[in-house]
């Protein structure tokens, strides 16, 4: 990467004094929130806090009736007897 004249003047001291000032302010729950995102900029290679928003698949083949309902189908195994 090349180098840009103004790397000498950059700074992030004003947003982070901002951020200090917000998180006096802020409930917990956001104080959490704020932290998480926090550690995710500083720290991008450890895993997230809180759980992952929606189940993760699990190794294994879905089950039968699992597959019909997915499908819509019924999943009733009534049969007619044979004459």
């Amino acid at each position: 990467m090349g180098e840009e004249s103004n790397e000498d003047g950059f700074s992030v001291d004003d947003e982070w004094s901002g951020i200090q000032e917000r998180l006096e302010k802020v409930p917990y729950q956001m104080k959490l929130e704020i932290k998480e995102v926090l550690q995710q900029l500083a720290f991008p290679e450890t895993t997230m806090m809180s759980p992952p928003p929606r189940k993760v698949p699990t190794k294994g083949a879905m089950k039968k009736v699992d597959i019909a309902r997915s499908r819509g189908k019924n999943t009733s195994t009534s049969r007619i007897p044979s004459s």
